[in-house]
């Protein structure tokens, strides 16, 4: 959307989306769109067009499991952008005191490392929050993320909520299962909002038996994990 808006040949033109996008995007869609008119695709149904205006990709995410792959590169100005709309449209723009310690994941511990209860009870020990983020409202998620002054969380989709943050906030990331994306995904979202990004690699327990199955899991060194927490993140 954000691209389109350079041409105004397409500006006005309606948006295709997925009929069956969450609640929380079409939300945003909303925000950015500036009242373009859109059309809600339905799975296996037959659409005819005209003429198709897709913008060009700017982004170039690298597959981190592929053995030749190209430099992860996010367009980090546009996201800004997108992001100071949201934040401007839920009044959320202004510095918050960040006073929270989080970590965020959802309830599907799949995607999370394998000694993901001994990671959170360390974690609850130095004052983290445990926020399962399947059930919050998008207006909830970005406050929390806006109020964080350190995050950790599994690599995963939840852990994009990092643009969200305010300049300075500490981020951890975690390895998680089932997800290709590098670490350098995480970092160039980190530098949208002006976060430290920092990741913290586990060995791997071998359950995963060829190259086509899902990456296996990870284990996280809870001292190293202890090191990271003392070593003053602000």
């Amino acid at each position: 959307i954000e691209l389109a808006r350079a041409d105004p040949a397409v500006d006005s033109l309606p948006l295709l989306i997925d009929a069956s996008l969450h609640p929380h995007f079409l939300d945003l869609i909303r925000i950015v769109d500036d009242g373009r008119p859109s059309l809600a695709l339905k799975k296996d149904k037959l659409y005819s067009l005209k003429t198709l205006h897709f913008p060009s990709d700017v982004s170039s995410i690298q597959n981190a499991f592929a053995p030749h792959r190209s430099n992860t590169v996010l367009h980090i100005a546009a996201i800004q952008r997108v992001v100071k709309k949201v934040l401007e449209s839920k009044k959320l723009s202004t510095s918050l005191p960040p006073r929270r310690r989080i970590y965020a994941r959802r309830k599907r511990e799949q995607q999370s490392p394998i000694n993901q209860a001994e990671i959170e009870a360390r974690l609850a020990a130095h004052g983290f929050e445990l926020c399962l983020l399947d059930d919050l409202a998008i207006d909830v998620q970005i406050r929390l993320f806006r109020e964080a002054v350190i995050v950790v969380g599994p690599m995963s989709t939840d852990l994009t909520n990092i643009v969200w943050c305010q300049p300075g906030t500490s981020v951890l990331a975690l390895p998680a299962l089932q997800v290709a994306m590098p670490v350098e995904v995480w970092k160039q979202l980190g530098a949208v909002s002006g976060c430290q990004v920092m990741s913290l690699q586990g060995p791997r327990v071998g359950d995963r038996v060829n190259r086509d199955e899902s990456p296996d899991h990870d284990a996280i060194h809870i001292d190293e994990l202890e090191t990271w927490i003392d070593a003053g993140v602000s």
